[in-house]
């Protein structure tokens, strides 16, 4: 998981595809959209969410959620603190090599829910 959140903290596509599977799927609910393949994922996520994240890329807190791996998302927030805004629960493919899914809740509550801090502490590099 380490590969996965590295690549979101980068927001690199090229990276991001490494740790999941070629039929990985991504949903986000409530939303009744959802990708299914690594290209159509890793475009969804390259377009939507490392480009404009860049050059910051997105924070990550590795956690669990139902029992799953999961992580917490952090976005800069009005003082540039890092403030919670998300929580992916992740599949792991049953040779437990890949991601077999990421399901994205847009959604500060639920990971506080699930235990995750409300901010993190930059350091000066990352400032």
């Amino acid at each position: 998981l380490a590969s996965y959140m590295r690549a979101w903290e980068l927001a690199d596509v090229s990276e991001f595809i490494a740790p999941v599977s070629e039929a990985v799927r991504l949903s986000m609910p409530p939303l009744t959209t959802w990708y299914r393949g690594v290209d159509d994922v890793a475009g969804f996520v390259e377009a939507a969410i490392f480009a404009p994240s860049r050059p910051h890329g997105v924070r990550m807190i590795l956690g669990r959620a139902n029992g799953q791996p999961a992580v917490a998302t952090y976005a800069p927030g009005p003082d540039g603190s890092l403030m919670v805004d998300g929580l992916q629960v992740l599949d792991i493919s049953t040779n437990r090599s890949t991601i077999a899914a990421i399901t994205s809740f847009r959604s500060p509550d639920l990971a506080l829910i699930c235990g995750f801090d409300p901010t993190v502490v930059t350091s000066s590099r990352e400032s």
